[in-house]
C-alpha cells in the first residue's frame, strides 16, 4: 500500500465522517 493512498483514504475517511 502506498503512503499516497493512504492519504487518499484517511480524506476520504475524514470527508465522510465530516458528512456525519
Amino acid at each position: 500500500m502506498l503512503p499516497e493512498d493512504y492519504l487518499a483514504l484517511k480524506q476520504q475517511l475524514s470527508i465522510l465522517l465530516w458528512n456525519f
